[in-house]
């Protein structure tokens, strides 16, 4: 089998997600985990990825509680360039102090992504998909994921 590329997949209960990984494993897909958002942005500052998977809910570090509703968001927002929304509070503080030493390596800049939630709020929506010009039509998948829309999804990607 052809290789597909490489993902990075955010979520902090990665175990969940375990036949969804076997699938696109099994489909050439390569996955990275990261599970809170202080992590991911180390991934994305080091390595190079082809696609990018973000739980809209991540806390910001491990075994974090606070302001966790935000993380996904802001992780997409950090890595292409847009600053913190206005409407997250407590989160441009929280983004600054664990995204603000980095900087995401230029292939990952704009990296293809879809966003996994188990709730929907209108706010944190508008400011993922206002992160870049190419995040407007950014898919919102519902937990549990749909493997083949996740695989549908990402088939549209190949790497470089």
């Amino acid at each position: 089998m052809e290789p597909r590329g490489r993902i990075l997949w955010t979520d902090d209960e990665p175990g969940r997600f375990g036949f969804a990984a076997w699938e696109l494993r099994d489909a050439g897909w390569t996955i990275d985990w990261a599970e809170d958002v202080q992590t991911a942005a180390q991934k994305l500052s080091k390595e190079r990825y082809d696609a990018l998977i973000v739980d809209q809910m991540l806390p910001f570090e491990p075994e974090d509680v606070a302001d966790r509703y935000w993380g996904g968001c802001l992780l997409l927002r950090w890595l292409r360039g847009a600053p913190s929304p206005e409407k997250a509070p407590v989160a441009e503080a929280r983004q600054k102090e664990v995204l603000g030493r980095r900087t995401p390596r230029a292939e990952n800049v704009h990296l293809p992504a879809l966003v996994v939630s188990a709730f929907y709020d209108p706010d944190v929506v508008d400011a993922t998909r206002s992160a870049s010009p190419q995040d407007h039509e950014i898919a919102f998948v519902d937990k549990p994921v749909d493997v083949d829309e996740v695989r549908r999804i990402l088939e549209r990607t190949r790497p470089g």
